[in-house]
């Protein structure tokens, strides 16, 4: 499994550098199916300033859990997910108890918000094909790209930033 991680890292790291972006000075992991979880909460739990996430289906107890004590320990931690996956309202409430501050950003059905991205600190994202449930990061055949590069989290961040300003508190059974 390392070999394989390893292999894809280099290819990853290629394939950015061949797309004629600046010069690559960061690193990729590569994690896939069960190893995510762990490789998900060891992120979340060392976040030091900040934490943004887009998700399509957050509701692992594991995850909700880490980044309730995030915000606890002073992470400003920021959350849009898709109003119409009504699986995501479980924990919605219980995250904003916790102050963490959670959006729904603006689809129309059929449209989904389909991300998997975490921006930590501003300079590691963590992206690819896992919802944050207990599917997702327990049975189902998944990877996950942890990116540590400044450049690339703050043009991530920039996304992230223009979602945010468009996207809405509060619930509305349809949007």
């Amino acid at each position: 499994m390392r070999q394989r991680r390893g292999v894809l890292a280099v290819a990853c790291a290629a394939a950015f550098l061949l797309a004629g972006a600046p010069a690559w000075a960061g690193e990729v992991h590569v994690y896939t199916d069960r190893e995510i979880r762990e490789a998900l909460l060891e992120l979340l739990n060392g976040a030091q300033r900040s934490i943004d996430v887009e998700m399509y289906v957050l509701t692992d107890d594991e995850v909700v859990t880490a980044l309730e004590r995030a915000e606890a320990r002073g992470v400003q931690v920021r959350v849009i997910l898709d109003p119409n996956q009504s699986s995501n309202q479980k924990h919605v409430e219980r995250l904003k108890v916790h102050g963490v501050e959670v959006k729904w950003f603006p689809v129309n059905k059929p449209a989904q918000m389909h991300r998997k991205l975490a921006i930590v600190d501003g300079k590691r994202l963590f992206a690819g094909s896992v919802n944050w449930s207990y599917n997702g990061l327990a049975r189902n055949e998944e990877l996950m790209l942890l990116v540590e590069d400044a450049e690339i989290a703050r043009k991530l961040d920039e996304i992230f930033a223009g979602d945010w300003y468009q996207s809405w508190l509060g619930h509305q059974p349809e949007y």
